[in-house]
């Protein structure tokens, strides 16, 4: 993956050459650009999970390869996928998410990620400017995070998710992407009609 900052240098001779477009939904990536084209002739991806539910997550990726991106990228759609060994703090977390239940801190890794609000990510998001560089940051709430999950607490744990952590479902992973691509494919049959 290409940070946004570094695009331009994955675009040259001798850079990737394909070059991801992350939209605000995503884990703390935000969009490049709304042109799908990969401007300098490097192949585009999009990345980020599409919000309302399994239609339209499956017309947002049909929209991504109409804009011409060549791949889409979807964290935590997997998220609750017995494959992914997600914790089960985590994981019940995330289904007990809501559609306003992230938020974009830099207080878990002193760089910008989009977590599930919990009471850290209340406390320091505020303050995380002041955040230590990673992997300071994560390392100085290392103590209070191993306490708390000791009583099943997820106070102090970095939460990772999109958006779309309540579409998450707990299926298998080949299960979830046959069922996104066969849904991506219709709709994008549908676009072309």
């Amino acid at each position: 993956m290409a940070p946004i900052l570094s695009l331009p240098k994955a675009m040259t001779p001798g850079g990737t050459g394909d070059v991801p477009r992350y939209r605000s939904r995503a884990g703390g990536h935000f969009s490049a650009g709304h042109d799908g084209s990969g401007a300098a002739g490097g192949r585009c991806g999009a990345c980020a999970g599409r919000r309302g539910g399994r239609h339209r997550r499956r017309a947002g990726i049909a929209a991504a390869f109409a804009l011409g991106a060549t791949g889409v990228q979807l964290g935590t759609a997997y998220l609750l996928c017995p494959e992914a060994g997600t914790s089960p703090l985590h994981c019940k977390a995330l289904k007990g998410a809501g559609a306003d239940s992230t938020i974009i801190t830099s207080a878990f890794t002193g760089r910008p990620a989009r977590a599930l609000v919990n009471r850290f990510t209340r406390e320091i998001t505020p303050f995380a400017v002041e955040a230590p560089a990673f992997p300071d940051a994560l390392s100085a709430v290392l103590p209070l995070r191993m306490e708390a999950e000791r009583r099943g607490s997820t106070d102090f744990t970095p939460l990772w998710a999109g958006q779309t952590a309540p579409l998450a479902k707990g299926q298998g992973g080949e299960e979830l992407t046959r069922a996104l691509a066969s849904g991506g494919l219709h709709r994008l049959r549908d676009l072309a009609k």
